[in-house]
């Protein structure tokens, strides 16, 4: 399953509470990053589709739509021309009103995919179609999994992952900062993420982080220190950093970026020869 191409990719500006009706002549898929509140559709804004951080709603060609936030919120659009169909019959996939396709409580690993999908087109909007092609192809494939497999989290859990997406960037943030919102017991929201997820809240959190820092190696310049790359990912130690990601990703930081560079430079060489 592979979209033929996109269009354009954008985010939403800061401070955004409204976004103003529009409509596409392709499928536009929004992934919502931050808050919660409504895509409105129709011309009127008659209906309603509800989103929250981790939500992602593929709208199809010449709906009329615009986000309505309960506060400050942050999206990250992808138009597709070709939109894959396999996903709208799937399991885990609700069809909405106006045909949308919804997907909640997606996960880190589509956060992820479409951070690095913007910064990858922000980079260089002339040349990213491979790669956006390939990120988007990833997308497609995680929502599929998703789909053979539906696991409906708790509450709780579902209620923790957020606090740790919301916060994992800030090196002071702790696990514990956010258990005590939940009303209740730190052992029973650790047994019950344990026993959906696999692992406890404080290894969650480092996967995050290290994939964060892994996203942000293959695409920040040479010159950002690996150092900034790690306090940017929610590590206050660098060492304890590189320990981390060496133990998950068999590479020190370091050669993790240089043999990414080296691989993307091949893959250029490539393309230029075919041209």
């Amino acid at each position: 399953m592979k979209p033929d191409c996109y269009t354009r990719v954008t985010r939403t500006s800061a401070g955004t509470r409204l976004y103003r009706q529009h409509c596409h002549a392709d499928w536009e898929v929004l992934y919502y990053t931050k808050n919660s509140g409504y895509l409105r559709l129709g011309e009127h804004m008659e209906e309603a589709v509800p989103f929250r951080e981790g939500t992602l709603i593929c709208v199809p060609p010449l709906l009329v739509h615009g986000s309505a936030g309960e506060g400050v919120f942050e999206n990250i659009c992808v138009q597709e021309r070709h939109f894959p169909k396999d996903l709208i019959p799937a399991e885990g996939a609700r069809t909405g009103p106006g045909g949308c396709v919804v997907f909640q409580n997606t996960g880190a690993d589509l956060l992820c995919l479409f951070q690095m999908i913007f910064r990858t087109f922000v980079r260089n909007p002339g040349s990213a179609e491979a790669r956006i092609d390939h990120l988007m192809t990833c997308v497609y494939d995680v929502l599929m999994e998703q789909c053979r497999t539906p696991a409906a989290s708790s509450f709780p859990v579902e209620r923790m992952k957020d606090a740790i997406l919301e916060h994992f960037t800030d090196p002071s943030y702790h696990v514990t900062d956010s258990m005590g919102e939940l009303l209740r017991s730190p052992a029973s929201v650790r047994t019950a993420f344990r026993e959906e997820c696999g692992m406890t809240p404080v290894q969650y959190l480092r996967m995050i982080r290290l994939k964060h820092a892994a996203s942000l190696l293959e695409n920040a310049p040479p010159s950002v220190p690996v150092s900034e790359i790690a306090y940017s990912s929610g590590f206050s130690d660098p060492l304890y950093f590189s320990k981390c990601f060496r133990q998950t990703y068999g590479l020190s930081p370091q050669s993790f970026r240089e043999r990414t560079a080296s691989a993307g430079e091949g893959a250029r060489k490539e393309k230029e020869k075919t041209v």
